[in-house]
């Protein structure tokens, strides 16, 4: 089961004043100008143009900083890579929360709510190394083994006739015959092979930790600071998996 993250801004004119929720002011990215927006009777908004969410990604990198959250973990527990060091654990909700923004935490928080100071989230060390686990194809391995590294890749392959082997053992067969990965055609980065051969192996995102984070993070968190300051706003977040 994947999980998702419901984020809000809380902002404040100065320390002695107190919070507020942001309404909806950022562009929602799934907006379809062509389609018509609705809302039902319980006020749930069908393709609306503006949200009062500012994020809208699925990256379990991401979860990670912000509250230990799938860190090095995917579906059922599986290895995804190194753990990353958090900001924080999850702090629950603060006493100071707008009474707007504590009765949304109390019916769309699920689990590990928390909250992060715009600045604590500014002067993270996005520039640090990053560890990635995974099963990948032979083509995509024997890129990897070039320098490029996969777009993409598993937790763990079955099937009739795959055989997944750790980067050791593909290695040993490839010396001694036992496996023979036929190169067929290359598109993009993925050598496709005339085999069900599968690699389980580590390695360096390129890039380390900020290139795996989308740029839609980056963005919303510099437009925040350059509008409200980072020591005058919040994000409030939960998840739900």
């Amino acid at each position: 089961m994947g999980t998702d993250i419901t984020l809000f801004v809380e902002v404040r004119k100065s320390k002695d004043e107190p919070w507020q929720k942001l309404g909806k002011q950022f562009p929602y990215p799934y907006y379809k100008p062509e389609q018509e927006s609705l809302t039902d009777p319980d006020g749930y908004e069908w393709n609306p143009q503006f949200s009062d969410q500012p994020y809208h990604g699925h990256n379990y990198d991401l979860f990670a900083v912000l509250a230990d959250v799938r860190n090095g973990r995917g579906f059922a527990g599986a290895v995804t890579g190194e753990r990353i060091k958090p900001i924080s654990e999850p702090r629950g909700m603060p006493d100071d929360l707008s009474p707007e923004m504590r009765k949304i935490a109390e019916e769309e928080f699920y689990h590990s709510s928390s909250w992060l100071m715009l600045r604590e989230v500014l002067d993270y060390n996005w520039d640090v190394p990053k560890v990635n686990t995974g099963v990948l194809r032979a083509g995509q391995y024997e890129a990897l083994k070039r320098g490029v590294n996969p777009q993409y890749w598993s937790s763990a392959v079955s099937g009739p006739g795959s055989t997944t082997y750790s980067a050791v053992e593909y290695e040993a067969g490839l010396a001694d015959g036992s496996i023979v990965v036929v190169e067929e055609k290359s598109k993009g980065d993925v050598l496709f092979v005339r085999s069900n051969t599968y690699v389980h192996t580590n390695w360096l995102q390129e890039g380390g930790l900020r290139a795996s984070i989308d740029d839609e993070w980056f963005r919303m968190t510099s437009g925040l600071a350059d509008a409200y300051g980072p020591d005058n706003c919040r994000l409030v977040f939960g998840f739900d998996s």
